[in-house]
């Protein structure tokens, strides 16, 4: 622990660290110091992505929430993006995750499911919108299946006259959401490799820019079958040397330690910790 940057009390308690607990003391450690980091350079490039490319531009400027929606292969038309999705949705663990929520909802068999992905409404219910006189919920969705999520989000109720993407999803919640695709590992474009490093240069760094608005949300639901699930969990870690968190169950109030803070992170579907990074 000393080795990524921990103070002798830090090193104490990592002794102490059974489980997931110990690679999430260790990644909190590594972000914290330095160690797993941008750099200057490429931050820099990606927080002007943000402002000047994006269409969550101005909604980032205030609280918002986030989502990363992976789709399997069967909803997408790019080859090269089937053909990565494919290579993480063989993981039997995922696809029966998958069946199950089908089954759960009367669809399909127990041999297949109807979809090879979870809709955006299952994500939404993790995401917090607030009470009836609040304002416009802000919602950001990383995805690759764009076109999908945008259908998904029609499904969920009328959309305020004039296209600016408000949804009233109830009576009285309205949520605003912006839909950036992932452009990460897709290697061609128009069936050709990119030509000069600058295209790949640029295509690398829509996909970080994706990375630090999940990042820098009020909550983060996702999985951890997606490239950033794992990584995104790793940034939004902190250690809590010295701290003391009140723990509230029923009407008593336990005083403990705990030495992780995990900002407001909630698993979508799927297995409930990330394992070893």
């Amino acid at each position: 622990a000393m080795r990524l940057g921990a103070s002798p009390g830090e090193a104490r308690v990592f002794q102490n660290l059974r489980g997931q607990a110990v690679w999430d003391y260790a990644s909190a450690l590594m972000v914290r110091n330095g160690i797993l980091r941008l750099t200057p350079v490429v931050e820099r490039d990606a927080n002007e992505y943000i402002q000047n490319e994006m269409d969550a531009g101005t909604n980032l400027r205030k609280i918002y929430d986030a989502i990363e929606v992976k789709r399997g292969p069967s909803v997408l038309e790019d080859a090269e993006a089937r053909e990565y999705a494919e290579s993480y949705w063989a993981s039997p663990e995922a696809r029966e995750y998958i069946q199950h929520y089908w089954l759960r909802l009367g669809e399909g068999g127990r041999k297949r499911a109807p979809h090879d992905y979870v809709p955006l409404r299952e994500y939404l219910r993790y995401i917090r919108v607030g009470r009836c006189d609040d304002d416009v919920h802000r919602v950001y969705v990383a995805t690759n299946d764009p076109v999908g999520v945008m259908k998904d989000i029609e499904g969920l109720g009328p959309q305020t006259k004039g296209g600016n993407g408000i949804v009233h999803i109830d009576e009285c919640h309205r949520v605003r959401f912006t839909v950036n695709a992932m452009s990460r590992n897709k290697e061609v474009e128009d069936g050709e490799p990119f030509a000069e490093c600058s295209e790949r240069y640029a295509n690398n760094i829509a996909n970080i820019a994706d990375f630090l608005v999940l990042r820098g949300a009020r909550t983060f639901a996702g999985t951890f079958y997606s490239d950033w699930g794992k990584l995104v969990r790793n940034f939004r870690l902190n250690d809590q040397e010295g701290q003391v968190v009140e723990r509230v169950d029923g009407d008593v109030a336990e005083k403990q330690s705990d030495p992780l803070l995990l900002k407001n992170m909630e698993v979508a579907w799927g297995r409930p910790q990330p394992g070893p990074p």
